[in-house]
């Protein structure tokens, strides 16, 4: 995933692990089925049509049970940028002629940026097995550090609180965490091992996750973390239980409060909110567009 970063740098207490919730959602290619898992209501990924070996250049190869392809998801949020890393006039001038999803693209990709708030990415599933074989689970770590505050570049003019899980999530300070389930009620199940995900010889699943920063009430700039996560899927073969691992980290950060720009290096107002380069400056948010150019 040539967009995803490093994960940003530590503090003098080195690593944190921090709980990332992840959704999940499903849906089996064969079957056109749709397994939610999020706080989405419904999501259905259309099957695919026909062979799609060109989503699977990366693949895993041979003796992996699955092949796996990653996708990220463009995302349109604030951008942290670590110290070192600066924009040049002539970078922040072209940023500006971007789409502002072009731009948190371009900043992760180049500058070594941490997409805030939600990550989404898509996973292309293909059985490398005559034989079915199942996806009986899915594991995550997540190695967090407090941000490396050089750039900020602002995205977002204002926010609601974060959203609650609704149906799953992976607590990863549990000992052995694992899926769960959440009804109406809010009362939990493990979502694995009654739920499995199953692949035919050349039969292709696509799985749709969401990870999820901590969203922190208040405005207290320590509580933010930038995680590098980690998936594998456990994955049932002849009987056999393996592990696959998702190729690569996915980075994510919370979502920085207001009044933070003070701690940053350099702080900006992002082509979202401005038409040309414009410093994000303490109390921006009240001041609105006047702050622009």
């Amino acid at each position: 995933m040539a967009d995803e970063p490093s994960p940003a740098g530590t503090d003098g207490n080195g690593r944190k692990p921090r709980r990332v919730p992840i959704w999940l959602v499903t849906t089996l290619a064969a079957a056109a089925t749709a397994v939610v898992v999020g706080v989405a209501t419904s999501v259905l990924v259309p099957r695919l049509s026909g062979p799609a070996n060109d989503l699977l250049d990366d693949a895993l190869a041979d003796p992996n049970p699955i092949g796996i392809h990653v996708s990220v998801e463009p995302s349109e949020d604030d951008v942290s940028i670590p110290a070192g890393e600066e924009l040049s006039d002539d970078e922040l001038a072209a940023l500006y002629d971007m789409t502002p999803k072009a731009a948190t693209t371009w900043l992760a990709k180049h500058k070594k940026g941490v997409i805030t708030s939600t990550r989404t990415l898509t996973l292309t599933l293909r059985s490398q097995r005559v034989d079915p074989v199942r996806v009986t689970g899915v594991d995550t770590t997540s190695d967090c550090t407090e941000p490396d505050r050089g750039t900020l570049v602002r995205m977002i003019p204002g926010r609601g609180a974060g959203v609650d899980s609704e149906s799953m999530t992976i607590d990863v300070e549990d000992a052995d965490p694992e899926p769960l389930i959440y009804d109406e009620s809010g009362n939990a199940s493990a979502y694995f091992p009654d739920r499995t995900i199953e692949l035919a010889q050349d039969e292709e699943v696509v799985v749709v996750i969401k990870l999820e920063p901590e969203f922190q009430e208040g405005s207290d700039p320590n509580q933010v973390h930038a995680c590098a996560v980690h998936l594998s899927l456990r994955v049932l073969d002849a009987g056999e239980e393996s592990s696959v691992a998702v190729p690569a980290a996915v980075q994510v950060m919370g979502i920085e409060p207001d009044y933070v720009e003070d701690l940053y290096q350099h702080a900006f107002l992002g082509p979202s909110l401005c038409d040309s380069p414009s410093t994000a400056s303490t109390g921006w948010r009240s001041r609105g567009s006047s702050d622009c150019g």
